[in-house]
């Protein structure tokens, strides 16, 4: 392994624990079942959402390396998780901002927002912030099994589409866990001030 790909590696997994630092800081004191006045989510369901996306990504981290030989058949399935999304309802709203290609334009305070196929939104009910933490960290735990499992060449010369943001290698998806995360702690920060 080079000094290159143990950079990259080293990225995601700083980035994946950051994200997931700042997500759980904010997570204490908050009313978890509390939806804002806007009807917008809880922050357990937006907790909920999170573990819920990131388990949605377990089958291509587990196939898409097995795929990488058969590339008719990864093409096919690719488009097939962008057919089956849009038809769930997932969409890009602007909000004054442009249709993003790749993740390197959203940062925090990027005004668009998506909206996420109806499999992957959370349910409105009561959360119990133990449960979401500990489902979460099983999910975590599979995500970073994965992430030391692929090899170097394919989690750079693997490539799955996000229905809105186009096509990424392995690696930049599992750098879009912890994008994703972020942008979820900042919807978060803003309950939290609603709420107070």
């Amino acid at each position: 392994m080079n000094q290159q790909d143990t950079t990259a590696i080293s990225e995601v997994l700083s980035q994946l624990t950051a994200s997931e630092q700042a997500l759980l800081a904010e997570m204490e004191k908050l009313d978890l079942n509390h939806s804002p006045p806007n009807g917008g989510w809880s922050g357990g369901q937006v907790l909920a959402h999170l573990i819920k996306t990131e388990r949605y990504f377990h089958p291509l981290f587990y196939g898409a390396p097995l795929l990488g030989a058969a590339p008719t058949v990864l093409a096919l399935l690719d488009r097939l998780n962008i057919v089956l999304c849009k038809l769930a309802g997932m969409k890009f709203i602007a909000n004054g901002e442009p249709q993003p290609r790749g993740m390197e334009s959203l940062g925090p305070d990027f005004k668009g927002r998506f909206v996420a196929p109806g499999f992957l939104r959370p349910r409105k009910k009561n959360y119990q912030l133990d449960a979401l933490l500990a489902a979460r960290a099983k999910v975590r735990q599979i995500t970073l099994r994965r992430l030391h499992s692929i090899s170097l060449e394919q989690l750079h010369g693997v490539r799955f589409s996000h229905p809105e943001l186009g096509s990424m290698t392995l690696l930049e998806m599992f750098l879009f866990i912890g994008k994703h995360e972020a942008w979820h702690t900042e919807q978060i920060k803003r309950l939290k001030e609603q709420l107070n």
